[in-house]
Protein backbone atom coordinates (compact mmCIF):
# COMPACT_ATOMS: atom_id res chain seq x y z
CA UNK A 1 0.00 0.00 0.00
CA UNK A 2 2.86 2.37 0.79
CA UNK A 3 4.43 1.45 -2.56
CA UNK A 4 1.15 2.27 -4.32
CA UNK A 5 0.95 5.75 -2.78
CA UNK A 6 4.61 6.46 -3.63
CA UNK A 7 3.91 5.29 -7.18
CA UNK A 8 0.85 7.56 -7.42
CA UNK A 9 2.79 10.57 -6.21
CA UNK A 10 5.31 10.02 -9.00
CA UNK A 11 2.51 9.49 -11.54
CA UNK A 12 0.78 12.68 -10.40
CA UNK A 13 3.98 14.74 -10.49
CA UNK A 14 4.84 13.69 -14.03
CA UNK A 15 1.37 13.44 -15.56
CA UNK A 16 0.06 16.67 -14.06
CA UNK A 17 3.17 18.65 -15.02
CA UNK A 18 3.16 17.32 -18.58
CA UNK A 19 -0.62 17.60 -18.76
CA UNK A 20 -0.58 21.23 -17.64
CA UNK A 21 1.79 22.10 -20.48
CA UNK A 22 -0.33 20.20 -23.04
CA UNK A 23 -3.55 21.73 -21.69
CA UNK A 24 -2.08 25.22 -22.00
CA UNK A 25 -0.98 24.62 -25.61
CA UNK A 26 -4.32 23.10 -26.61
CA UNK A 27 -6.25 25.84 -24.84
CA UNK A 28 -4.52 28.60 -26.78
CA UNK A 29 -4.99 26.80 -30.10
CA UNK A 30 -8.64 25.99 -29.49
CA UNK A 31 -9.42 29.50 -28.26
CA UNK A 32 -7.61 30.99 -31.26
CA UNK A 33 -5.96 33.54 -28.99
CA UNK A 34 -2.21 33.16 -28.49
CA UNK A 35 -2.20 35.59 -25.56
CA UNK A 36 -4.98 33.82 -23.65
CA UNK A 37 -3.93 31.96 -20.49
CA UNK A 38 -6.22 29.35 -18.92
CA UNK A 39 -7.72 30.33 -15.59
CA UNK A 40 -6.18 28.92 -12.45
CA UNK A 41 -7.80 25.75 -11.16
CA UNK A 42 -9.59 24.86 -14.39
CA UNK A 43 -10.19 21.20 -15.25
CA UNK A 44 -7.55 19.47 -13.10
CA UNK A 45 -8.63 15.97 -14.18
CA UNK A 46 -8.40 16.88 -17.85
CA UNK A 47 -4.83 18.05 -17.23
CA UNK A 48 -3.95 14.80 -15.47
CA UNK A 49 -5.42 12.66 -18.24
CA UNK A 50 -3.79 14.73 -21.00
CA UNK A 51 -0.54 14.08 -19.14
CA UNK A 52 -1.27 10.36 -18.87
CA UNK A 53 -2.04 10.23 -22.59
CA UNK A 54 1.21 12.05 -23.38
CA UNK A 55 3.44 9.87 -21.21
CA UNK A 56 1.72 6.77 -22.62
CA UNK A 57 2.56 7.88 -26.16
CA UNK A 58 6.08 8.62 -24.96
CA UNK A 59 6.39 5.09 -23.53
CA UNK A 60 5.01 3.56 -26.73
CA UNK A 61 7.51 5.48 -28.86
CA UNK A 62 10.35 4.53 -26.51
CA UNK A 63 9.30 0.86 -26.78
CA UNK A 64 9.94 0.98 -30.54
CA UNK A 65 13.65 1.30 -29.77
CA UNK A 66 14.15 -0.63 -26.54
CA UNK A 67 12.92 -1.61 -23.10
CA UNK A 68 10.86 0.91 -21.14
CA UNK A 69 12.61 1.08 -17.78
CA UNK A 70 14.98 3.25 -15.80
CA UNK A 71 16.42 5.14 -18.79
CA UNK A 72 12.93 6.08 -20.00
CA UNK A 73 12.06 7.36 -16.53
CA UNK A 74 15.26 9.41 -16.27
CA UNK A 75 14.39 11.19 -19.51
CA UNK A 76 10.82 11.68 -18.27
CA UNK A 77 12.08 13.18 -15.02
CA UNK A 78 14.38 15.56 -16.91
CA UNK A 79 11.43 16.60 -19.10
CA UNK A 80 9.26 17.11 -16.02
CA UNK A 81 11.98 19.18 -14.38
CA UNK A 82 12.29 21.33 -17.50
CA UNK A 83 8.55 21.93 -17.63
CA UNK A 84 8.51 22.81 -13.93
CA UNK A 85 11.29 25.30 -14.56
CA UNK A 86 9.44 26.79 -17.54
CA UNK A 87 5.89 26.75 -16.11
CA UNK A 88 6.74 26.56 -12.40
CA UNK A 89 5.06 29.81 -11.40
CA UNK A 90 1.90 29.00 -13.34
CA UNK A 91 1.73 25.44 -12.02
CA UNK A 92 2.30 26.72 -8.49
CA UNK A 93 -0.60 29.14 -8.85
CA UNK A 94 -2.75 26.42 -10.37
CA UNK A 95 -2.07 24.00 -7.52
CA UNK A 96 -2.54 26.69 -4.87
CA UNK A 97 -6.01 27.29 -6.28
CA UNK A 98 -6.92 23.70 -5.31
CA UNK A 99 -5.21 23.71 -1.93
CA UNK A 100 -5.93 27.17 -0.51
CA UNK A 101 -9.59 26.31 0.05
CA UNK A 102 -8.88 22.95 1.70
CA UNK A 103 -9.44 24.13 5.28
CA UNK A 104 -11.08 27.56 4.97
CA UNK A 105 -14.32 26.29 6.51
CA UNK A 106 -15.62 23.22 8.34
CA UNK A 107 -17.34 22.02 5.14
CA UNK A 108 -14.11 22.41 3.16
CA UNK A 109 -12.17 20.53 5.84
CA UNK A 110 -14.71 17.70 5.75
CA UNK A 111 -14.46 17.52 1.95
CA UNK A 112 -10.65 17.43 2.17
CA UNK A 113 -10.87 14.65 4.75
CA UNK A 114 -13.29 12.66 2.59
CA UNK A 115 -10.97 13.05 -0.41
CA UNK A 116 -8.04 11.81 1.67
CA UNK A 117 -10.10 8.86 2.92
CA UNK A 118 -11.09 7.95 -0.64
CA UNK A 119 -7.42 8.04 -1.64
CA UNK A 120 -6.48 5.66 1.18
CA UNK A 121 -9.38 3.29 0.38
CA UNK A 122 -8.50 3.14 -3.33
CA UNK A 123 -4.81 2.66 -2.47
CA UNK A 124 -5.85 -0.21 -0.20
CA UNK A 125 -7.82 -1.82 -3.04
CA UNK A 126 -4.97 -1.30 -5.48
CA UNK A 127 -2.50 -2.98 -3.13
CA UNK A 128 -4.30 -6.33 -3.01
CA UNK A 129 -7.24 -8.30 -4.38
CA UNK A 130 -8.20 -10.70 -7.14
CA UNK A 131 -5.64 -10.94 -9.92
CA UNK A 132 -7.61 -11.01 -13.14
CA UNK A 133 -7.42 -14.27 -15.13
CA UNK A 134 -6.24 -12.42 -18.26
CA UNK A 135 -3.51 -10.69 -16.26
CA UNK A 136 -2.08 -14.06 -15.28
CA UNK A 137 -2.63 -15.28 -18.82
CA UNK A 138 -0.87 -12.50 -20.74
CA UNK A 139 -1.12 -8.96 -19.29
CA UNK A 140 1.81 -9.43 -16.92
CA UNK A 141 3.92 -11.04 -19.64
CA UNK A 142 3.05 -8.27 -22.15
CA UNK A 143 4.14 -5.63 -19.64
CA UNK A 144 7.40 -7.47 -18.96
CA UNK A 145 8.15 -7.68 -22.67
CA UNK A 146 7.81 -3.89 -22.85
CA UNK A 147 9.96 -3.41 -19.75
CA UNK A 148 12.78 -5.56 -21.11
CA UNK A 149 12.57 -5.37 -24.90
CA UNK A 150 10.05 -2.72 -25.86
CA UNK A 151 8.37 -4.33 -28.81
CA UNK A 152 9.60 -7.28 -30.89
CA UNK A 153 8.38 -8.45 -34.31
CA UNK A 154 5.93 -11.32 -34.31
CA UNK A 155 5.35 -11.46 -30.57
CA UNK A 156 1.80 -12.64 -31.25
CA UNK A 157 3.29 -15.80 -32.81
CA UNK A 158 4.56 -16.70 -29.35
CA UNK A 159 1.26 -15.95 -27.64
CA UNK A 160 -1.81 -14.98 -29.66
CA UNK A 161 -3.17 -12.77 -26.90
CA UNK A 162 -0.16 -10.46 -27.25
CA UNK A 163 -1.84 -9.40 -30.49
CA UNK A 164 -4.40 -7.59 -28.32
CA UNK A 165 -2.05 -4.69 -27.85
CA UNK A 166 -3.18 -2.06 -25.35
CA UNK A 167 -1.58 1.32 -24.70
CA UNK A 168 -1.99 0.77 -20.96
CA UNK A 169 0.65 -1.98 -21.07
CA UNK A 170 3.22 0.65 -22.07
CA UNK A 171 1.92 2.97 -19.32
CA UNK A 172 2.31 0.19 -16.75
CA UNK A 173 5.81 -0.60 -17.94
CA UNK A 174 6.83 3.04 -17.62
CA UNK A 175 5.46 3.37 -14.10
CA UNK A 176 6.25 -0.14 -12.83
CA UNK A 177 9.22 1.12 -10.72
CA UNK A 178 10.85 -2.30 -10.90
CA UNK A 179 14.17 -0.47 -10.88
CA UNK A 180 13.38 0.82 -7.35
CA UNK A 181 11.26 -1.81 -5.61
CA UNK A 182 12.56 -4.97 -7.26
CA UNK A 183 9.03 -5.95 -8.33
CA UNK A 184 6.92 -4.63 -11.18
CA UNK A 185 4.14 -2.48 -9.72
CA UNK A 186 0.77 -2.43 -11.42
CA UNK A 187 -0.96 0.53 -9.77
CA UNK A 188 -2.14 2.53 -12.78
CA UNK A 189 -5.58 0.87 -12.94
CA UNK A 190 -6.09 1.97 -9.36
CA UNK A 191 -4.94 5.47 -10.30
CA UNK A 192 -7.62 5.66 -13.01
CA UNK A 193 -10.16 4.45 -10.44
CA UNK A 194 -8.95 7.15 -8.02
CA UNK A 195 -9.55 9.83 -10.65
CA UNK A 196 -13.01 8.35 -11.27
CA UNK A 197 -13.72 8.45 -7.54
CA UNK A 198 -12.83 12.15 -7.43
CA UNK A 199 -15.27 12.77 -10.29
CA UNK A 200 -17.97 10.77 -8.53
CA UNK A 201 -17.39 12.71 -5.31
CA UNK A 202 -18.90 15.77 -6.97
CA UNK A 203 -22.27 14.05 -6.51
CA UNK A 204 -22.18 15.73 -3.10
CA UNK A 205 -23.51 18.89 -4.77
CA UNK A 206 -26.88 17.19 -5.21
CA UNK A 207 -27.23 17.02 -1.44
CA UNK A 208 -26.25 20.68 -0.92
CA UNK A 209 -29.50 22.44 -0.09
CA UNK A 210 -29.84 26.16 -0.67
CA UNK A 211 -33.25 27.07 -1.98
CA UNK A 212 -33.64 23.60 -3.46
CA UNK A 213 -31.28 20.89 -4.74
CA UNK A 214 -30.15 20.95 -8.35
CA UNK A 215 -29.84 17.70 -10.29
CA UNK A 216 -27.42 17.83 -13.21
CA UNK A 217 -27.70 15.39 -16.10
CA UNK A 218 -24.26 14.08 -15.14
CA UNK A 219 -25.40 13.13 -11.62
CA UNK A 220 -27.23 9.90 -12.53
CA UNK A 221 -24.11 8.86 -14.45
CA UNK A 222 -22.03 9.62 -11.35
CA UNK A 223 -24.27 7.22 -9.46
CA UNK A 224 -23.57 4.61 -12.14
CA UNK A 225 -19.84 5.34 -11.94
CA UNK A 226 -19.90 4.69 -8.19
CA UNK A 227 -21.55 1.32 -8.87
CA UNK A 228 -18.86 0.44 -11.43
CA UNK A 229 -15.93 1.52 -9.24
CA UNK A 230 -17.29 -0.51 -6.32
CA UNK A 231 -17.81 -3.45 -8.68
CA UNK A 232 -14.14 -3.55 -9.74
CA UNK A 233 -12.72 -2.58 -6.34
CA UNK A 234 -11.63 -6.12 -5.52
CA UNK A 235 -10.11 -6.54 -9.01
CA UNK A 236 -8.36 -3.23 -9.77
CA UNK A 237 -5.06 -4.63 -8.49
CA UNK A 238 -4.85 -6.20 -11.97
CA UNK A 239 -3.87 -4.09 -15.02
CA UNK A 240 -6.84 -5.21 -17.15
CA UNK A 241 -7.54 -2.83 -20.03
CA UNK A 242 -11.32 -2.96 -19.49
CA UNK A 243 -10.97 -1.10 -16.19
CA UNK A 244 -8.97 1.74 -17.72
CA UNK A 245 -11.13 2.24 -20.79
CA UNK A 246 -14.51 1.98 -19.09
CA UNK A 247 -13.52 4.27 -16.23
CA UNK A 248 -12.39 6.80 -18.83
CA UNK A 249 -15.70 6.51 -20.69
CA UNK A 250 -17.57 7.46 -17.52
CA UNK A 251 -15.20 10.34 -16.74
CA UNK A 252 -15.25 11.77 -20.26
CA UNK A 253 -19.04 11.72 -20.48
CA UNK A 254 -19.50 13.26 -17.02
CA UNK A 255 -16.99 16.06 -17.70
CA UNK A 256 -18.60 16.63 -21.10
CA UNK A 257 -22.07 17.07 -19.59
CA UNK A 258 -20.70 19.29 -16.82
CA UNK A 259 -18.98 21.49 -19.40
CA UNK A 260 -22.24 21.85 -21.29
CA UNK A 261 -24.02 23.02 -18.13
CA UNK A 262 -21.29 25.07 -16.47
CA UNK A 263 -18.60 26.27 -18.91
CA UNK A 264 -18.93 29.64 -20.58
CA UNK A 265 -17.39 28.17 -23.74
CA UNK A 266 -17.47 24.35 -23.58
CA UNK A 267 -16.01 23.73 -27.05
CA UNK A 268 -12.32 23.66 -26.01
CA UNK A 269 -13.22 21.17 -23.28
CA UNK A 270 -15.17 19.07 -25.80
CA UNK A 271 -12.13 19.02 -28.08
CA UNK A 272 -9.80 17.94 -25.28
CA UNK A 273 -12.23 15.25 -24.13
CA UNK A 274 -12.46 14.01 -27.73
CA UNK A 275 -8.67 13.74 -27.79
CA UNK A 276 -8.86 11.76 -24.55
CA UNK A 277 -11.48 9.48 -26.09
CA UNK A 278 -9.01 8.74 -28.88
CA UNK A 279 -6.51 7.84 -26.15
CA UNK A 280 -9.11 5.55 -24.53
CA UNK A 281 -9.54 3.75 -27.86
CA UNK A 282 -5.82 2.88 -27.90
CA UNK A 283 -6.40 1.27 -24.51
CA UNK A 284 -9.41 -0.74 -25.69
CA UNK A 285 -9.86 -0.80 -29.45
CA UNK A 286 -13.41 -2.16 -29.26
CA UNK A 287 -14.76 1.21 -28.01
CA UNK A 288 -13.65 2.85 -31.25
CA UNK A 289 -17.13 4.08 -32.24
CA UNK A 290 -17.16 6.46 -29.29
CA UNK A 291 -14.65 8.75 -31.02
CA UNK A 292 -17.60 10.10 -32.99
CA UNK A 293 -18.27 12.45 -30.09
CA UNK A 294 -15.50 14.49 -31.74
CA UNK A 295 -18.05 15.60 -34.34
CA UNK A 296 -19.30 18.26 -31.90
CA UNK A 297 -16.02 20.19 -31.53
CA UNK A 298 -15.09 19.47 -35.15
CA UNK A 299 -18.23 21.19 -36.44
CA UNK A 300 -17.64 24.13 -34.11
CA UNK A 301 -14.00 24.54 -35.17
CA UNK A 302 -14.92 24.38 -38.86
CA UNK A 303 -17.84 26.77 -38.37
CA UNK A 304 -15.58 29.29 -36.61
CA UNK A 305 -12.80 28.76 -39.18
CA UNK A 306 -10.31 27.96 -36.43
CA UNK A 307 -7.65 26.44 -38.65
CA UNK A 308 -5.08 26.22 -35.85
CA UNK A 309 -7.55 24.36 -33.63
CA UNK A 310 -8.44 21.94 -36.44
CA UNK A 311 -4.79 21.19 -37.17
CA UNK A 312 -3.92 20.77 -33.48
CA UNK A 313 -6.81 18.31 -32.94
CA UNK A 314 -5.92 16.26 -36.02
CA UNK A 315 -2.24 16.19 -35.08
CA UNK A 316 -3.12 15.23 -31.50
CA UNK A 317 -5.21 12.31 -32.75
CA UNK A 318 -2.42 11.15 -35.04
CA UNK A 319 0.24 11.46 -32.34
CA UNK A 320 -1.88 9.33 -30.02
CA UNK A 321 -2.83 6.68 -32.56
CA UNK A 322 0.22 6.22 -34.82
CA UNK A 323 2.58 4.72 -32.18
CA UNK A 324 -0.24 2.37 -31.15
CA UNK A 325 -0.79 1.20 -34.73
CA UNK A 326 2.94 0.81 -35.32
CA UNK A 327 3.17 -1.42 -32.25
CA UNK A 328 0.21 -3.44 -33.56
CA UNK A 329 1.95 -4.08 -36.87
CA UNK A 330 5.24 -5.03 -35.22
CA UNK A 331 3.53 -7.41 -32.79
CA UNK A 332 1.12 -9.16 -35.15
CA UNK A 333 1.71 -7.82 -38.66
CA UNK A 334 -1.81 -6.34 -38.58
CA UNK A 335 -3.04 -2.84 -37.70
CA UNK A 336 -6.24 -3.93 -35.98
CA UNK A 337 -5.68 -7.51 -34.82
CA UNK A 338 -7.75 -9.70 -34.74
CA UNK A 339 -9.58 -7.77 -37.46
CA UNK A 340 -8.38 -8.53 -40.97
CA UNK A 341 -9.28 -5.04 -42.21
CA UNK A 342 -6.55 -2.63 -43.35
CA UNK A 343 -4.33 -5.54 -44.38
CA UNK A 344 -1.50 -3.43 -45.80
CA UNK A 345 1.64 -5.15 -44.53
CA UNK A 346 3.28 -8.25 -45.95
CA UNK A 347 5.83 -8.95 -43.22
CA UNK A 348 7.25 -12.38 -42.50
CA UNK A 349 5.91 -12.50 -38.92
CA UNK A 350 2.32 -11.71 -39.90
CA UNK A 351 -0.46 -13.69 -38.20
CA UNK A 352 -2.35 -15.57 -40.88
CA UNK A 353 -5.82 -14.42 -41.94
CA UNK A 354 -7.34 -17.74 -40.88
CA UNK A 355 -5.86 -17.53 -37.39
CA UNK A 356 -7.00 -13.93 -36.94
CA UNK A 357 -10.55 -14.80 -38.00
CA UNK A 358 -10.59 -17.82 -35.67
CA UNK A 359 -9.34 -15.68 -32.78
CA UNK A 360 -11.97 -13.02 -33.42
CA UNK A 361 -14.74 -15.63 -33.59
CA UNK A 362 -13.51 -17.34 -30.42
CA UNK A 363 -13.55 -14.07 -28.46
CA UNK A 364 -17.02 -13.26 -29.78
CA UNK A 365 -18.37 -16.67 -28.84
CA UNK A 366 -16.83 -16.45 -25.38
CA UNK A 367 -18.57 -13.13 -24.90
CA UNK A 368 -21.86 -14.77 -25.90
CA UNK A 369 -21.38 -17.51 -23.33
CA UNK A 370 -20.05 -20.30 -25.56
CA UNK A 371 -16.76 -22.19 -25.66
CA UNK A 372 -17.78 -24.46 -28.53
CA UNK A 373 -16.91 -23.08 -31.97
CA UNK A 374 -19.86 -24.96 -33.49
CA UNK A 375 -22.09 -22.06 -32.35
CA UNK A 376 -20.32 -19.48 -34.50
CA UNK A 377 -23.27 -19.22 -36.92
CA UNK A 378 -25.99 -19.14 -34.25
CA UNK A 379 -28.52 -16.34 -34.92
CA UNK A 380 -29.58 -13.73 -32.35
CA UNK A 381 -32.70 -15.65 -31.33
CA UNK A 382 -30.52 -18.61 -30.34
CA UNK A 383 -27.55 -17.07 -28.56
CA UNK A 384 -29.27 -14.15 -26.82
CA UNK A 385 -31.36 -16.38 -24.48
CA UNK A 386 -28.25 -18.41 -23.69
CA UNK A 387 -26.27 -15.24 -22.99
CA UNK A 388 -28.99 -13.70 -20.84
CA UNK A 389 -29.48 -16.86 -18.77
CA UNK A 390 -25.76 -16.83 -17.94
CA UNK A 391 -25.90 -13.36 -16.35
CA UNK A 392 -26.17 -12.70 -12.64
CA UNK A 393 -29.48 -11.24 -11.46
CA UNK A 394 -28.17 -7.69 -11.15
CA UNK A 395 -26.53 -7.94 -14.58
CA UNK A 396 -29.87 -9.06 -16.00
CA UNK A 397 -31.51 -5.95 -14.56
CA UNK A 398 -28.83 -3.72 -16.10
CA UNK A 399 -29.23 -5.50 -19.45
CA UNK A 400 -33.02 -5.08 -19.43
CA UNK A 401 -32.67 -1.43 -18.41
CA UNK A 402 -30.25 -0.92 -21.32
CA UNK A 403 -32.68 -2.48 -23.80
CA UNK A 404 -35.44 -0.22 -22.48
CA UNK A 405 -33.08 2.78 -22.71
CA UNK A 406 -32.22 2.04 -26.35
CA UNK A 407 -35.92 2.01 -27.22
CA UNK A 408 -36.63 5.11 -25.14
CA UNK A 409 -33.63 6.79 -26.77
CA UNK A 410 -35.15 6.33 -30.24
CA UNK A 411 -38.45 7.79 -29.01
CA UNK A 412 -36.59 10.69 -27.39
CA UNK A 413 -34.78 11.50 -30.66
CA UNK A 414 -38.05 11.40 -32.63
CA UNK A 415 -39.68 13.77 -30.13
CA UNK A 416 -36.68 16.10 -30.34
CA UNK A 417 -37.14 16.33 -34.10
CA UNK A 418 -40.90 16.87 -34.13
CA UNK A 419 -41.23 19.33 -31.25
CA UNK A 420 -41.15 23.03 -31.99
CA UNK A 421 -38.28 23.82 -29.64
CA UNK A 422 -34.73 23.90 -31.00
CA UNK A 423 -33.10 20.45 -31.14
CA UNK A 424 -30.25 19.82 -28.70
CA UNK A 425 -27.74 18.34 -31.16
CA UNK A 426 -25.16 17.79 -28.43
CA UNK A 427 -27.46 15.39 -26.61
CA UNK A 428 -28.56 13.74 -29.84
CA UNK A 429 -24.97 13.03 -30.89
CA UNK A 430 -24.06 11.63 -27.47
CA UNK A 431 -27.14 9.45 -27.46
CA UNK A 432 -26.54 8.13 -30.98
CA UNK A 433 -22.82 7.55 -30.34
CA UNK A 434 -23.31 5.64 -27.10
CA UNK A 435 -26.23 3.67 -28.56
CA UNK A 436 -24.04 2.65 -31.51
CA UNK A 437 -21.21 1.69 -29.13
CA UNK A 438 -23.61 -0.38 -27.03
CA UNK A 439 -25.02 -2.22 -30.04
CA UNK A 440 -21.54 -2.88 -31.40
CA UNK A 441 -20.45 -4.36 -28.07
CA UNK A 442 -23.61 -6.46 -27.84
CA UNK A 443 -23.38 -7.91 -31.34
CA UNK A 444 -19.62 -8.57 -31.33
CA UNK A 445 -18.54 -9.84 -27.89
CA UNK A 446 -21.14 -9.04 -25.20
CA UNK A 447 -19.17 -10.18 -22.19
CA UNK A 448 -20.45 -8.00 -19.33
CA UNK A 449 -16.88 -7.20 -18.26
CA UNK A 450 -16.25 -5.69 -21.72
CA UNK A 451 -19.36 -3.51 -21.63
CA UNK A 452 -20.25 -2.57 -18.08
CA UNK A 453 -19.91 1.12 -18.98
CA UNK A 454 -22.49 0.72 -21.74
CA UNK A 455 -25.15 -1.10 -19.71
CA UNK A 456 -24.79 1.40 -16.87
CA UNK A 457 -24.44 4.62 -18.88
CA UNK A 458 -27.29 4.00 -21.34
CA UNK A 459 -30.13 3.74 -18.79
CA UNK A 460 -28.60 6.39 -16.53
CA UNK A 461 -28.12 8.80 -19.44
CA UNK A 462 -31.41 8.24 -21.28
CA UNK A 463 -33.71 8.09 -18.27
CA UNK A 464 -31.65 10.86 -16.65
CA UNK A 465 -32.42 13.07 -19.66
CA UNK A 466 -36.11 12.25 -19.45
CA UNK A 467 -36.12 12.86 -15.70
CA UNK A 468 -34.29 16.19 -15.94
CA UNK A 469 -36.56 17.35 -18.77
CA UNK A 470 -39.55 16.39 -16.66
CA UNK A 471 -38.26 18.44 -13.74
CA UNK A 472 -37.75 21.46 -15.98
CA UNK A 473 -41.21 21.19 -17.51
CA UNK A 474 -43.16 20.79 -14.26
CA UNK A 475 -44.26 24.14 -12.92
CA UNK A 476 -45.95 22.69 -9.85
CA UNK A 477 -43.36 23.24 -7.12
CA UNK A 478 -44.60 20.51 -4.68
CA UNK A 479 -44.53 17.89 -7.45
CA UNK A 480 -41.12 19.09 -8.58
CA UNK A 481 -39.77 18.91 -5.06
CA UNK A 482 -41.25 15.43 -4.60
CA UNK A 483 -39.53 14.11 -7.76
CA UNK A 484 -36.26 15.75 -6.81
CA UNK A 485 -36.48 14.32 -3.32
CA UNK A 486 -37.20 10.87 -4.75
CA UNK A 487 -33.95 11.01 -6.70
CA UNK A 488 -32.06 12.05 -3.59
CA UNK A 489 -33.55 9.29 -1.45
CA UNK A 490 -32.92 6.61 -4.08
CA UNK A 491 -29.35 7.84 -4.58
CA UNK A 492 -28.71 7.86 -0.83
CA UNK A 493 -30.09 4.34 -0.42
CA UNK A 494 -28.01 3.17 -3.37
CA UNK A 495 -24.84 4.72 -1.93
CA UNK A 496 -25.50 2.98 1.38
CA UNK A 497 -25.71 -0.41 -0.36
CA UNK A 498 -22.47 0.31 -2.23
CA UNK A 499 -20.78 1.28 1.04
CA UNK A 500 -21.89 -2.02 2.58
CA UNK A 501 -20.49 -3.98 -0.38
CA UNK A 502 -17.26 -1.98 -0.19
CA UNK A 503 -16.82 -2.81 3.50
CA UNK A 504 -17.46 -6.47 2.68
CA UNK A 505 -14.78 -6.46 -0.02
CA UNK A 506 -12.30 -4.76 2.29
CA UNK A 507 -12.94 -7.32 5.03
CA UNK A 508 -12.04 -10.14 2.63
CA UNK A 509 -8.47 -8.88 2.20
CA UNK A 510 -7.83 -7.10 5.50
CA UNK A 511 -5.44 -9.82 6.68
CA UNK A 512 -3.34 -9.77 3.49
CA UNK A 513 0.20 -8.58 4.13
CA UNK A 514 0.16 -5.75 1.59
CA UNK A 515 0.29 -2.64 3.76
CA UNK A 516 3.81 -1.80 2.56
CA UNK A 517 4.37 -3.78 -0.64
CA UNK A 518 1.82 -4.19 -3.39
CA UNK A 519 0.55 -7.70 -4.03
CA UNK A 520 2.83 -9.14 -6.70
CA UNK A 521 1.74 -10.87 -9.87
CA UNK A 522 0.91 -14.53 -9.43
CA UNK A 523 3.62 -17.10 -10.12
CA UNK A 524 2.03 -20.13 -11.76
CA UNK A 525 3.45 -23.60 -12.08
CA UNK A 526 4.84 -24.40 -15.50
CA UNK A 527 6.85 -26.78 -17.66
CA UNK A 528 9.31 -25.73 -20.35
CA UNK A 529 10.25 -26.37 -23.96
CA UNK A 530 12.94 -24.89 -26.18
CA UNK A 531 12.77 -22.76 -29.29
CA UNK A 532 16.14 -22.38 -31.04
CA UNK A 533 17.94 -22.70 -27.70
CA UNK A 534 15.60 -20.34 -25.80
CA UNK A 535 13.59 -21.76 -22.91
CA UNK A 536 9.85 -21.04 -23.13
CA UNK A 537 7.47 -21.61 -20.19
CA UNK A 538 3.99 -23.10 -20.49
CA UNK A 539 1.59 -22.88 -17.54
CA UNK A 540 0.23 -26.07 -16.06
CA UNK A 541 -3.04 -24.40 -15.06
CA UNK A 542 -5.11 -22.98 -17.94
CA UNK A 543 -2.41 -20.55 -19.03
CA UNK A 544 -2.10 -18.87 -15.61
CA UNK A 545 1.61 -18.13 -15.81
CA UNK A 546 1.96 -14.67 -14.21
CA UNK A 547 5.07 -12.49 -14.53
CA UNK A 548 8.17 -14.33 -13.34
CA UNK A 549 8.34 -17.31 -15.72
CA UNK A 550 9.37 -15.44 -18.82
CA UNK A 551 8.97 -15.77 -21.76
CA UNK A 552 5.86 -17.90 -21.95
CA UNK A 553 3.35 -19.26 -24.43
CA UNK A 554 -0.08 -20.76 -23.67
CA UNK A 555 0.94 -24.11 -25.16
CA UNK A 556 3.83 -25.72 -27.02
CA UNK A 557 4.04 -24.02 -30.43
CA UNK A 558 5.69 -26.62 -32.64
CA UNK A 559 6.37 -24.39 -35.66
CA UNK A 560 7.72 -21.42 -33.68
CA UNK A 561 11.23 -20.08 -34.42
CA UNK A 562 13.33 -17.03 -33.65
CA UNK A 563 13.65 -14.57 -36.50
CA UNK A 564 17.29 -13.97 -35.63
CA UNK A 565 19.80 -14.85 -32.95
CA UNK A 566 18.05 -13.22 -29.99
CA UNK A 567 14.61 -12.64 -28.48
CA UNK A 568 14.73 -8.99 -29.56
CA UNK A 569 14.64 -10.19 -33.18
CA UNK A 570 11.18 -11.61 -32.60
CA UNK A 571 9.34 -14.75 -33.65
CA UNK A 572 8.20 -16.36 -36.84
CA UNK A 573 6.23 -19.52 -37.60
CA UNK A 574 6.91 -21.93 -40.43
Amino acid sequence: MVQVIINWLYITLTSYTVGYAIYRLLYKALKADVDLVPAEGENPLIKVFLGLATVTVYAEIWSLFGGVGLAANIVLMFATTGLLFFYGKNIGQDISHYTKFAFVSPKAAILTGVSALITVIVAYGTSRGYMHIDTNLYHAQAIRWIEEYGVVPGLANLHGRFGYNSAEFALNALYSMRWIFGQSLHATAGYFVLMGAYVALDLRKVFTFKEKPHIRLSDPIRVGLIFYLCKIFIEMVAPASDYYAQTMIFIILILWLDAKDEAEDPMPIYAMLSILMAYAVTIKLSIGLLVFIAIVPAVSLVKNKNIKGIVVCIVSGLVISIPFFIRNVIISGRMLYPSTAFDFFNVDWKISREEAIFDRQEIGLYGKGYIDMSHVEDPLKVWVPNWFSGLHNLEKLWALATAAALIAGVVYIVIQFVKKKETDWNRILLLVTFSAGTLFWFTQAPLIRYGYAYIIIMPMFVFGMIYSDLLESIKNEPVNNFLTGAFLVCSLFFLMTRAYNLVTDISITVNDDCYVNQQDYDDGEAFTYEVDGVTIYVANDSGQIGYNKFPSSPFVVDDLHLRGNDLKDGFIRY
